[in-house]
C-alpha cells in the first residue's frame, strides 16, 4: 500500500508532466470522468489502474479549478451542481 505523501507527490509529477498548460485548455475536462472511466472501462493491470486513478484526480482538481466543482452528471446527463448539460468528452477543440 502506497503512503499517501507518496501518492501525493505521484500525482504532482503526474501533473507536471502534462505541462504547459493553458486556460484555452478549459473544454478538455467538460466531463464526468467516472462516468467516463465506467462507461471506457479499465485495462485491468495493476499500474495502469494507478495511472487512470492518477489522471481522474488531476481531472477533478482541473475541473475544481475550471468551473469551481467537480462534474457529475446525472442520469439525463446534466451537471448535478448546475443543471448544464455535458455532452459526451470530445477530443477536438469546440469551434
Amino acid at each position: 500500500m502506497k503512503k499517501v505523501i507518496e501518492i501525493i507527490r505521484d500525482l504532482l509529477n503526474h501533473i507536471r508532466s502534462h505541462q504547459p498548460y493553458t486556460t484555452d485548455d478549459s473544454w478538455r475536462y467538460e466531463y464526468d470522468r467516472p462516468k467516463w472511466i465506467t462507461t471506457h472501462g479499465r485495462d485491468g493491470r495493476k499500474e495502469d489502474q494507478y495511472s487512470q486513478d492518477l489522471e481522474t484526480l488531476r481531472v477533478m482538481i482541473y475541473q475544481i479549478h475550471h468551473y469551481q466543482h467537480i462534474i457529475h452528471t446525472d442520469e439525463s446527463g446534466r451537471d448535478i451542481n448546475n443543471n448544464k448539460l455535458i455532452e459526451e468528452r470530445k477530443y477536438e477543440k469546440p469551434e
